[in-house]
């Protein structure tokens, strides 16, 4: 297996593996979301991750991007400023539970811990029971609790510098 960031080549196959989790357990995404453009943005600022088999097939896929959405919300941490959205963690249902979802997002914290970003945000459907307890094992603080984009999330946060 190799962890890599993105490329323009695998929008597809990423957009693939999205739309393949639609209507599973703890899924929160729909046949209109995430989108081809979601995915080609994520790569374009360099901000989509994947792990891929010896085969190159796309395994897992997660975004930590540059963005502020979420800073309305008030329970963040508000002494970091300089901060990075997890987004649209995704593992091929066929290699769910082997720890590919830690293993990922555990390169992307190393990766930002060097590129001098203090902290990921993220919000969680609040029925993903495995998201939130791997997010919990990572060290993620739940900070609260809201509703945005037309559903009801838990909002979690890991500061890297302060």
């Amino acid at each position: 297996m190799k962890i890599r960031r993105a490329q323009s080549a695998d929008a597809i196959s990423v957009v693939a593996l999205y739309q393949s989790l639609v209507g599973t357990p703890g899924c929160p995404w729909h046949a209109d979301y995430p989108t081809l453009e979601n995915a080609q943005s994520d790569i374009s600022s360099s901000s989509l991750y994947l792990i891929e088999d010896e085969t190159g097939e796309i395994l897992a896929v997660a975004s930590a991007v540059e963005e502020t959405d979420l800073d309305a919300f008030e329970f963040w941490y508000q002494q970091v400023t300089n901060w990075r959205s997890l987004s649209r963690v995704a593992v091929r249902q066929s290699v769910q539970g082997r720890g590919l979802a830690q293993t990922l997002i555990s390169a992307i914290i190393d990766a930002l811990s060097e590129r001098d970003s203090a902290g990921l945000r993220l919000l969680v459907s609040q029925d993903n029971l495995s998201a939130l307890a791997l997010y919990k094992k990572l060290g993620f603080k739940q900070v609260g609790q809201c509703f945005a984009y037309g559903a009801d999330w838990d909002c979690y946060e890991l500061i890297l510098k302060s």
